[in-house]
C-alpha cells in the first residue's frame, strides 16, 4: 500500500517520520527507510521506504511479520494488505491531515 502526500513536504523527511512514530532504518544494501516496532522485540514491525515521484511523496508502506531469510527457495516474510496495514494507514492520515490537506492511498 501506499500513501501519497501531493503537497509540498514542510519538513525533512526523517523528522515527517519521526513525528509518525517510525525511526531510521538502514537496509542490507544501504537503503534508508523507516520502521515502527508493533512490540518490544525487533519483529513484528512496519515498515516504509520513501519515494518522490511527480504526484507527490510516496509512503510504500508494509508489515514485516517476521524477519526476513534469503536462503534458497525462501522469500520476504510481508503482508501489503491486511488489518494491521489499514490500521496504519488511518493513523498516519490521521496525522498528516493536520498539516497537509492532500494525501491518498495507492493500492
Amino acid at each position: 500500500m501506499r500513501l501519497v502526500i501531493s503537497d509540498p513536504i514542510i519538513e525533512n523527511e526523517v523528522v515527517l517520520m519521526r513525528r509518525l512514530g517510525y525511526s531510521p532504518h538502514e537496509n542490507f544494501e544501504g537503503k534508508l527507510s523507516f520502521v515502527r516496532r508493533t512490540s518490544n522485540l525487533p519483529f513484528p514491525r512496519l515498515h516504509i521506504y520513501l519515494e518522490t515521484g511527480p504526484q507527490g511523496l510516496f509512503l510504500k508502506i508494509h508489515f514485516d511479520a517476521k524477519r526476513e531469510t534469503y536462503e534458497p527457495g525462501k522469500v520476504h516474510s510481508l503482508e501489503k494488505t491486511g488489518d494491521v496495514l489499514e490500521n496504519e494507514i488511518k493513523r498516519i492520515y490521521q496525522i498528516l491531515r493536520g498539516s497537509y490537506g492532500q494525501i491518498y492511498l495507492v493500492k
